[in-house]
């Protein structure tokens, strides 16, 4: 956590998230349609506890990228661990997925086992406050 500390650079220039998204009559998410948001998906409970129904990643191909996480009413979630948090690489090609795994994943199941995910993981990878668009 210290070199994360040391590092927050990456941090700058993130895409904040949409305060909330669409939902359909039969309550599943409409998906983003300005191009910079992936489609929702269901997340792994083991990295993203409840309330989170869904989960969301900005488009960005390599480098840093941002992870919005939201409730069964598409309320943004803004704390704890059921949030999203940036990632230092986004997993979208096999080189960045290697990084992605190693500098993200790993570093939150490191601290989810030193039990300091929410003391530590949570203020070097803060989630987003909102703000962020969605639709056009």
């Amino acid at each position: 956590m210290d070199l994360e500390k040391n590092d927050r650079s990456w941090l700058n220039g993130l895409a904040e998230c949409p305060d909330k998204i669409c939902l359909s009559g039969d309550k599943e998410p409409i998906n983003c349609d300005n191009g910079e948001w992936s489609d929702c998906s269901e997340p792994s409970p083991k990295h993203h506890p409840y309330p989170t129904k869904w989960c969301m990643r900005s488009s960005n191909l390599t480098g840093p990228g941002q992870q919005c996480c939201y409730t069964k009413d598409g309320d943004l979630i803004k704390e704890g661990l059921a949030a999203g948090t940036p990632d230092r690489y986004t997993g979208k090609w096999q080189n960045t997925a290697t990084h992605h795994y190693l500098h993200d994943v790993e570093t939150y199941n490191l601290a989810v086992e030193l039990d300091r995910a929410e003391s530590d993981y949570l203020d070097v990878r803060p989630p987003s406050q909102g703000g962020g668009s969605c639709y056009k």
